[in-house]
């Protein structure tokens, strides 16, 4: 859910975590078995700064906003939804942390929860 140029750094880590179950919890339940969903959870995580040199180098009227926390997000989601041999669907609804930009970087207000559904070719 971090909008691409939120932040801007020079030196950074990031992550990126994913599990799928395989129907680890799913198939336990009679009903859902047989719909041969698979569950997933993910969790992504960044941090950066932006070191003193690179903001002289490029001095201008830019606010550079450089993650002062670790910014994390996770999810929970279904994978191998569809009808027959048809099934590429992925639906995940994805928590966002505290994070806020600060004012004047978005117009728009940042959600902290969302749902995305997506297209995985190739199963």
């Amino acid at each position: 859910m971090l909008n691409f140029y939120d932040f801007v750094t020079d030196a950074y880590t990031a992550t990126h975590l994913e599990h799928h179950f395989n129907g680890f919890f799913l198939n336990r339940i009679p009903l859902l078995k047989r719909l041969k969903l698979r569950s997933l959870v993910t969790f992504r995580a960044a941090y950066g700064t932006i070191s003193d040199k690179n903001r002289f180098i490029n001095r201008s009227d830019i606010k550079y906003n450089a993650p002062q926390k670790l910014y994390y997000e996770y999810s929970v989601g279904l994978e191998n939804l569809g009808y027959g041999n048809l099934r590429f669907l992925r639906i995940d609804a994805i928590w966002r942390s505290n994070y806020t930009p600060p004012s004047g970087f978005t117009a728009t207000p940042t959600p902290k929860f969302a749902i995305r559904i997506g297209i995985k070719p190739g199963l």
